[in-house]
């Protein structure tokens, strides 16, 4: 059982997925932070933004995978993985990181991906990630309607949502059971793939994505009243102290 981020940076085991670690905000902050990706997924109802960073010290032979999924109900901020002092050397690790334990890093693929290191090494490490997850995250809408989706609204992702009476129908309908491998979209193809990440990392679908996610976040924690939430200023300060400085004004 792991006792301390120490124990992941500095100790005789070779990198890998690790059994996940909580940090304290104490030991990230004493780290030095490399922001990675920021992906996410809009939803009206609880959107969700998940960083991955990769934490180091100077003393330090290993570094560490920090995996943050930020809900306005929900928040998780654990080490997945145990990594070389740099990302682009830990591709087998990182390429297998889209599982944290038994689940996946975040619920469907998500509507946006935000690289932030601009090593192509670790691009082709994240693109592996997403490939991983692509597969494994399968629905019943195949990939390439998905993506033909987002181009159909492009830039105005509240008008590719269904209406406010459907959504709230799908909200409070008791969860059904997983679906049979008949039901599931095939797996995409590599041509596939790359067409969804080519869109998704777009500069212009990333802002409005973005917009979109702030909005939804107040507004779930308008319509779900007083129930215990983080603010978009403290989802915005969080970000900004894990290296991703888009959200620096917004935490203000």
């Amino acid at each position: 059982m792991i006792t301390c981020l120490d124990e992941i940076l500095e100790g005789d085991d070779s990198p890998g997925l690790i059994s996940h670690y909580a940090p304290s905000a104490e030991e990230v902050i004493a780290c030095q932070i490399r922001p990675l990706c920021l992906m996410g997924i809009f939803n009206p109802f609880g959107p969700t933004l998940v960083a991955l960073t990769h934490l180091t010290k100077d003393s330090a032979p290993f570094g560490a995978l920090l995996y943050t999924s930020l809900n306005p109900f929900s928040q998780t901020r654990l080490i997945t993985a145990k990594l070389e002092t740099g990302p682009d050397t830990s591709s087998e690790v990182m390429q297998a990181a889209y599982r944290v334990g038994d689940n996946l890093l975040i619920d469907s693929l998500p509507d946006f991906v935000l690289p932030s290191a601009e090593d192509d090494a670790v691009w082709q490490n994240l693109c592996g990630l997403l490939y991983g997850l692509a597969l494994t995250c399968r629905s019943p809408r195949p990939i390439k309607e998905i993506v033909r989706k987002y181009r159909e609204h492009w830039t105005d992702p509240w008008s590719r949502l269904p209406s406010m009476a459907e959504m709230l129908a799908a909200k409070d309908k008791p969860a059904s059971a997983p679906m049979a491998a008949e039901e599931l979209s095939d797996e995409p193809s590599l041509e596939d793939f790359n067409e969804w990440i080519s869109t998704v990392t777009d500069y212009e679908h990333v802002v409005s994505e973005m917009r979109a996610v702030f909005e939804g976040w107040n507004g779930s924690i308008k319509f779900a009243e007083n129930l215990p939430h983080m603010s978009a200023k403290e989802m915005a300060a969080e970000l900004s102290a894990l290296g991703f400085p888009y959200f620096k004004s917004a935490a203000k």
